[in-house]
Protein backbone atom coordinates (compact mmCIF):
# COMPACT_ATOMS: atom_id res chain seq x y z
CA UNK A 1 0.00 0.00 0.00
CA UNK A 2 1.34 3.41 -0.98
CA UNK A 3 0.66 6.75 0.72
CA UNK A 4 0.36 9.96 -1.26
CA UNK A 5 -0.99 13.42 -0.41
CA UNK A 6 -3.47 12.26 2.24
CA UNK A 7 -4.55 9.18 0.29
CA UNK A 8 -3.83 5.46 0.56
CA UNK A 9 -3.30 3.72 -2.77
CA UNK A 10 -4.18 0.03 -2.61
CA UNK A 11 -2.93 -1.51 -5.83
CA UNK A 12 -5.18 -4.33 -6.95
CA UNK A 13 -3.59 -5.17 -10.28
CA UNK A 14 -0.69 -4.15 -12.50
CA UNK A 15 -0.89 -5.78 -15.90
CA UNK A 16 1.52 -5.72 -18.82
CA UNK A 17 0.01 -6.38 -22.18
CA UNK A 18 2.95 -6.16 -24.55
CA UNK A 19 0.86 -6.89 -27.63
CA UNK A 20 -0.41 -3.32 -27.54
CA UNK A 21 2.95 -1.56 -27.75
CA UNK A 22 4.11 -1.99 -24.17
CA UNK A 23 1.05 -0.69 -22.38
CA UNK A 24 0.67 -0.95 -18.62
CA UNK A 25 -2.67 -1.09 -16.84
CA UNK A 26 -3.06 -0.26 -13.15
CA UNK A 27 -6.20 -0.87 -11.14
CA UNK A 28 -6.21 0.71 -7.69
CA UNK A 29 -8.51 1.67 -4.84
CA UNK A 30 -7.79 5.08 -3.30
CA UNK A 31 -9.09 5.94 0.18
CA UNK A 32 -8.45 8.81 2.57
CA UNK A 33 -5.54 8.12 4.93
CA UNK A 34 -7.39 7.92 8.27
CA UNK A 35 -4.21 7.35 10.28
CA UNK A 36 -2.57 10.47 8.82
CA UNK A 37 -5.59 12.64 9.63
CA UNK A 38 -5.95 11.20 13.14
CA UNK A 39 -2.25 11.79 13.86
CA UNK A 40 -2.63 15.35 12.53
CA UNK A 41 -5.51 15.89 14.98
CA UNK A 42 -3.37 14.44 17.77
CA UNK A 43 -0.52 16.86 16.98
CA UNK A 44 -3.01 19.75 17.14
CA UNK A 45 -4.33 18.54 20.51
CA UNK A 46 -7.86 17.59 19.42
CA UNK A 47 -7.41 13.95 20.47
CA UNK A 48 -5.19 12.33 23.08
CA UNK A 49 -5.17 8.60 22.32
CA UNK A 50 -2.71 6.97 19.89
CA UNK A 51 -4.41 5.69 16.74
CA UNK A 52 -2.93 2.18 17.14
CA UNK A 53 -4.28 1.82 20.68
CA UNK A 54 -7.65 3.24 19.66
CA UNK A 55 -7.98 0.84 16.70
CA UNK A 56 -7.22 -2.11 19.01
CA UNK A 57 -9.73 -0.80 21.55
CA UNK A 58 -12.50 -0.44 18.98
CA UNK A 59 -11.74 -3.89 17.57
CA UNK A 60 -11.88 -5.45 21.05
CA UNK A 61 -15.14 -3.69 21.91
CA UNK A 62 -16.78 -4.91 18.72
CA UNK A 63 -15.48 -8.47 19.01
CA UNK A 64 -16.02 -9.26 22.68
CA UNK A 65 -18.23 -6.40 23.86
CA UNK A 66 -15.96 -5.28 26.63
CA UNK A 67 -15.61 -1.66 27.57
CA UNK A 68 -12.21 -0.17 28.32
CA UNK A 69 -12.14 3.39 29.61
CA UNK A 70 -11.07 5.59 26.68
CA UNK A 71 -11.96 9.16 25.86
CA UNK A 72 -15.39 8.93 24.23
CA UNK A 73 -14.66 11.89 21.98
CA UNK A 74 -11.54 10.20 20.55
CA UNK A 75 -13.60 7.10 19.76
CA UNK A 76 -16.33 9.18 18.07
CA UNK A 77 -13.76 11.05 15.97
CA UNK A 78 -11.98 7.84 14.95
CA UNK A 79 -15.26 6.17 13.96
CA UNK A 80 -16.26 9.29 11.98
CA UNK A 81 -12.92 9.12 10.14
CA UNK A 82 -13.48 5.45 9.30
CA UNK A 83 -16.99 6.26 8.07
CA UNK A 84 -15.65 9.10 5.91
CA UNK A 85 -12.97 6.84 4.42
CA UNK A 86 -15.56 4.20 3.62
CA UNK A 87 -17.81 6.65 1.79
CA UNK A 88 -15.02 8.51 -0.05
CA UNK A 89 -13.31 5.55 -1.69
CA UNK A 90 -12.31 5.82 -5.34
CA UNK A 91 -11.52 3.03 -7.78
CA UNK A 92 -9.64 3.79 -10.96
CA UNK A 93 -7.96 1.97 -13.80
CA UNK A 94 -5.18 3.85 -15.56
CA UNK A 95 -3.40 2.82 -18.75
CA UNK A 96 -0.07 4.17 -19.97
CA UNK A 97 3.08 3.32 -21.91
CA UNK A 98 5.88 1.44 -20.19
CA UNK A 99 9.52 1.30 -21.13
CA UNK A 100 10.58 -2.15 -22.23
CA UNK A 101 13.00 -3.57 -19.72
CA UNK A 102 15.12 -6.68 -20.10
CA UNK A 103 16.61 -6.51 -16.60
CA UNK A 104 15.37 -8.52 -13.64
CA UNK A 105 13.83 -5.34 -12.21
CA UNK A 106 11.52 -4.92 -15.19
CA UNK A 107 8.39 -5.78 -13.21
CA UNK A 108 9.35 -3.30 -10.47
CA UNK A 109 10.00 -0.57 -13.05
CA UNK A 110 6.64 -1.27 -14.69
CA UNK A 111 4.88 -1.13 -11.32
CA UNK A 112 6.60 2.16 -10.43
CA UNK A 113 5.57 3.70 -13.75
CA UNK A 114 2.00 2.58 -13.12
CA UNK A 115 2.08 4.13 -9.64
CA UNK A 116 3.32 7.40 -11.15
CA UNK A 117 0.34 7.30 -13.51
CA UNK A 118 -2.09 6.90 -10.60
CA UNK A 119 -0.35 9.71 -8.68
CA UNK A 120 -0.86 12.02 -11.66
CA UNK A 121 -4.54 10.98 -11.67
CA UNK A 122 -4.82 11.86 -7.96
CA UNK A 123 -3.16 15.25 -8.57
CA UNK A 124 -5.56 16.03 -11.43
CA UNK A 125 -8.74 14.62 -9.87
CA UNK A 126 -8.64 14.62 -6.07
CA UNK A 127 -7.65 17.21 -3.50
CA UNK A 128 -5.96 16.50 -0.18
CA UNK A 129 -8.77 15.12 2.01
CA UNK A 130 -7.58 16.62 5.31
CA UNK A 131 -9.49 19.91 4.95
CA UNK A 132 -12.67 18.10 3.86
CA UNK A 133 -12.41 15.70 6.80
CA UNK A 134 -11.87 18.52 9.30
CA UNK A 135 -14.91 20.33 7.85
CA UNK A 136 -16.97 17.15 8.24
CA UNK A 137 -15.85 16.76 11.87
CA UNK A 138 -16.77 20.40 12.58
CA UNK A 139 -20.21 19.91 10.99
CA UNK A 140 -20.77 16.92 13.28
CA UNK A 141 -19.58 19.07 16.20
CA UNK A 142 -16.77 16.67 17.03
CA UNK A 143 -14.22 19.50 16.64
CA UNK A 144 -14.60 23.08 17.74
Amino acid sequence: MERYNGWLIDIEDVTNFWLSDGMVKLKAVITPDVELVYNFLKEKGYVSTDSDNLAIYISNCRNINRVIPYPQRDVEIFLALLDYAGTHKHTTTQVGHALLSISSTGKTNTRNRAIQKIIRWIDNTLSNPINDIISMLMERRLLS
